[in-house]
């Protein structure tokens, strides 16, 4: 079974809230339909932000850490569900910025 720390969302019709999720979190639609709008992005020379529609039991994924707009389209029950760990990527980026900073504090 998966033991991911959850966080219950309920939002009145026409609520709107804006919510900082972190990357790889998800949200699982329960009951309602929800408007969820990533944080804009510059595209080429234009602004630009995702939209898309959740009904019951569909789920979006945050592709990126940031704010993400939820709003209401009628009651909505969800649930947030964060990630289980960070990325391997994310954790050699990490290690390796660490290593460079001793070298430069090192060599300076």
């Amino acid at each position: 079974m998966d033991d991911r720390p959850t966080i219950p969302l309920t939002l009145a019709s026409g609520e709107v809230r804006q919510i900082l999720l972190t990357a790889g979190s998800a949200i699982l639609v329960i009951s309602g339909q929800l408007a969820w709008r990533d944080a804009p992005q510059w595209l080429a020379e234009s602004l630009v932000a995702n939209t898309c529609l959740l009904g019951p039991e569909e789920v979006q994924r945050a592709n990126r850490s940031g704010w993400v707009e939820l709003s209401a389209r009628s009651k909505v029950q969800a649930v947030i569900i964060r990630p289980t760990s960070v990325a391997p990527w994310l954790r050699l980026r990490l290690w390796l910025e660490r290593l460079f900073a001793r070298r430069a504090r090192a060599e300076g």
